[in-house]
């Protein structure tokens, strides 16, 4: 009966979500037919149309190596245009303002669709406007309805929920405007045959308190948390996504400070979605690095070599992570691409190679002070961006169709996807003492008396980062080994490429995370086998439609599948809804 009960209120819950959704389908059909029957504006004069905003459009002649502006960041600059330098002539009797206003900078020369081209928001400083700062970035508003309630507003690689918990047996609907972001990017004149600019980048996904937890998996408290949602969705804090300077010139070029990983070659070959990104089982982070490369460049393809030093993912390994890659690109062959759901452009077809060492020194499952245990992660990525159909420019999008896909091995290296832990946690305790009886999770009983705690050992403090390495039921350390792999296809469709579908496809597997937390005993107290994961399944299709030439509509849905290492397999459906705006 109770059964019955559930299965009936989920059905009840569904059939609203997919009302809803049926409801903004019909909307964003409405806006699709407008987009496409609406006649293409004539080519006009700058003067005629710089008032008129459009989507960003990235400069197709940007180096191939730079790790920003982050295109997948929507609202980024989308062009890197020089205006007129002044005559070299006397000066103007007239004082030079010290500061110009902000301004919105000429078209790029003969795009294929100018509706397409949204100048960018540059401030310009100098007798010759040659000092820049260029501002931009998007507003965005998500609504998304999970058939569980095991994610807040981001899926990325967390944990669903087992269906004997109560997230998991429940839905959930949330709003959000935390993937909303901002940025500056400042260019500074050539120097002596020197190029510098320094970006600064925020998001709203700052660090929070949790809010209540919904009953999740075992081992997760459920009921109040830290904070209410209503402090959580409305008052987002600031997150910095990129803060770094770069220097370039004919030799090398130089970045200094947060940006993404070179594994993977970030963010080039991302491919399009509604869903906050990482996607599970896909290449995506930031952190500190000092990075160098440089490109071989010819007309008809490119050559990159970038080598850098990483932030160690265990500070107590001593010694910095070490990444580099080649990649090469096709000058000519260019698809359209869009790296999450905004910073649409025309990317050269290109094939890229990566790799990444690192070391852990881990502090033994043992009474301290003890020798450190040594150990070595790495991984090695390939990546692809096919334009099966392809473009001239980035505004040439109508019949576009391209394909970007990633295969990655390795181990320890889970922090290079985002939020990917799979619930493996490390020991916060000694083990407990012999005899001592203990659940099937291996949680402490307690004892005789009503009341009394159960037994828990001596405090253990782990000195690396949950999801990396692992201790055996031997106390013997080992990494996690992960491999996954993510294919995606983005067709614009014909005549002007307003409106746009896309699927993304990936999976992941760990052989020897079941054996590490399915213990044949269960004498490990942090061991939770019903909540972690060893391998993960992950399809999302979504459709986009530009409203206007500043506004992005998209509806996806998104299905994740998940097996524990109990042998449990677990999914959630996400049906999600996004609004961007585009500075």
């Amino acid at each position: 009966m109770n059964r019955r009960r559930r299965d009936s209120h989920f059905t009840s819950a569904l059939k609203k979500a997919l009302a809803i959704l049926i409801a903004g389908s019909g909307w964003l059909a409405v806006s699709a037919a407008h987009a496409q029957s609406a006649e293409e504006p004539p080519a006009q004069s700058t003067e005629q149309r710089s008032h008129e905003p459009a989507p960003p459009v990235e400069s197709t002649e940007q180096r191939s190596h730079e790790p920003a502006p982050p295109v997948e960041s929507a609202g980024q600059p989308s062009q890197v245009l020089t205006p007129p330098v002044a005559s070299a002539g006397p000066p103007s009797k007239a004082p030079t303002p010290p500061l110009d206003l902000a301004t919105r900078e000429t078209f790029p020369s003969s795009p294929v669709n100018p509706w397409f081209v949204r100048p960018q928001f540059v401030l310009t400083a100098g007798a010759a406007s040659d000092w820049k700062l260029a501002i931009y970035g998007f507003a965005e508003a998500d609504g998304m309805w999970d058939s569980t309630s095991s994610f807040n507003d981001g899926l990325n690689n967390n944990v669903i929920a087992h269906p004997l918990t109560q997230a998991g047996r429940n839905p959930r609907f949330q709003m959000t405007i935390r993937n909303s972001r901002f940025g500056f990017k400042a260019q500074t004149p050539e120097s002596h045959g020197v190029r510098s600019s320094g970006v600064l980048e925020f998001d709203l996904f700052g660090n929070q308190p949790n809010i209540n937890s919904g009953g999740g998996s075992p081992g997760v408290a459920s009921g109040p948390g830290a904070t209410t949602e209503a402090a959580y969705f409305n008052n987002a804090g600031l997150r910095v996504r990129h803060a770094y300077m770069k220097i370039e010139d004919d030799i090398v070029d130089v970045v200094a400070g947060q940006t993404y990983y070179l594994l993977g070659w970030q963010n080039y070959f991302f491919g399009a979605t509604c869903g906050f990104l990482g996607l599970p089982n896909q290449l995506f982070n930031r952190t500190v690095q000092l990075r160098l490369s440089h490109t071989f460049q010819s007309n008809s393809v490119s050559f990159d070599l970038a080598a850098g030093a990483f932030r160690p993912v265990q500070r107590d390994s001593a010694v910095p992570d070490t990444q580099a890659g080649a990649r090469l690109s096709f000058n000519h062959w260019k698809g359209i691409t869009t790296p999450g759901s905004g910073g649409t452009d025309a990317q050269a077809a290109a094939i890229g190679v990566s790799g990444m060492v690192r070391s852990f020194k881990v502090d033994p499952y043992a009474p301290l002070p003890a020798p450190r245990t040594p150990l070595i992660g790495w991984a090695v990525a390939v990546d692809l961006l096919l334009p099966i159909i392809p473009a001239r420019d980035g505004t040439d999008r109508g019949n576009a169709l391209t394909l970007t896909g990633e295969l990655v091995t390795g181990t320890g290296q889970a922090d290079q996807y985002t939020g990917m832990t799979a619930g493996a946690t490390m020991p916060n305790v000694y083990p407990l003492p012999p005899g001592t009886p203990v659940t099937s999770s291996g949680t402490a009983v307690p004892q005789d008396l009503p009341g009394v705690a159960p037994q828990v050992g001596l405090p253990y403090t782990p000195d690396v980062d949950p999801g990396l390495v692992a201790f055996d039921q031997y106390e013997v350390l080992h990494t996690i080994n992960w491999q996954t792999f993510l294919v995606g296809l983005q067709y614009y469709l014909p005549p002007n490429g307003r409106v746009f579908v896309s699927s993304n496809y990936s999976q992941g597997n760990s052989n020897n995370i079941a054996s590490l937390y399915h213990p044949i005993t269960p004498n490990q107290p942090w061991v939770n086998p019903l909540g972690v994961f060893q391998s993960s399944r992950y399809v999302d299709g979504n459709l986009f439609v530009d409203i206007t030439s500043a506004i992005r509509a998209g509806l996806s849905y998104q299905w994740v599948q998940q097996k524990l290492v109990d042998d449990t397999t677990v999914h959630n459906h996400r049906f999600e809804m996004t609004f961007l705006y585009f500075l």
